[in-house]
């Protein structure tokens, strides 16, 4: 997902239905998914455009459409600064999650623990003999107004759905888990940020080459 920050912008109140209008320009199959007071959400197939009195933010949910979403965002992005009349944002920043699923905890676990970024003790410890589940590491590292975070984790994803149950002849509730293993990276910049010193889409593209790239080093090449 993108995001871009700024102060608080009520004016989003007054120019509701011109972000709507804009959007729809933009993005022709966009449909308003949520509409209240201090928060807008536009639905474009897999892509959730949404805005809110101080954030702007672009996310998607099909990795097949990734290679869209940097002039996806940009364009949405833009028009939402203008129409709101921005002189300056103070956060700008690209979260990527990825995630494998594995058929049981332990084995999510035991991957989790093979990247070596955590060490746990063998042995029997506060009366408890076994191997770790759910392990989880995460950290920030920051330079000047640049910085990243990343976080690891062996988890269990539930996926639930009731239906009524007048449904029940065309369509089946979901109750599920998936044991996976998560990766979330969150890229940014913070700070005053004039409009005039960044281009979002070429931002955007050079951010999720580099997190493409780095993450690597955290996933054992």
């Amino acid at each position: 997902s993108f995001e871009l920050r700024f102060a608080n912008s009520y004016v989003l109140w007054d120019h509701a239905g011109r972000i709507w209008q804009e959007t729809t320009r933009l993005s022709p199959s966009a449909t308003v998914s949520n509409a209240v007071p201090n928060k807008i959400v536009m639905r474009d197939g897999p892509i959730d455009l949404t805005v809110e009195p101080n954030r702007v933010v672009v996310q998607l949910f099909d990795r097949a459409r990734l290679k869209d979403i940097p002039a996806v965002a940009a364009a949405f992005t833009q028009m939402v600064a203008s129409t709101l009349e921005l002189t300056e944002y103070t956060r700008i920043g690209l979260r990527m999650i990825y995630w494998k699923v594995f058929p049981t905890k332990e084995a999510a676990a035991e991957a989790a623990m093979g990247l070596g970024l955590l060490t746990v003790p063998e042995g029997r410890h506060f009366g408890v003999s076994g191997k770790p589940l759910n392990p989880e590491v995460a950290f920030r590292k920051e330079e000047g107004s640049k910085g990243f975070s990343i976080r690891i984790k062996a988890e269990g994803l539930e996926f639930k759905l009731e239906l009524p149950y007048v449904w029940h002849t065309v369509a089946k509730s979901v109750a599920e888990v998936r044991e996976v293993l998560s990766v979330d990276i969150d890229s940014y910049v913070e700070g005053t940020i004039l409009p005039s010193t960044i281009a979002f889409e070429d931002w955007i593209g050079q951010t999720l080459h580099v997190i493409r790239r780095d993450a690597d080093t955290f996933l054992g090449g």
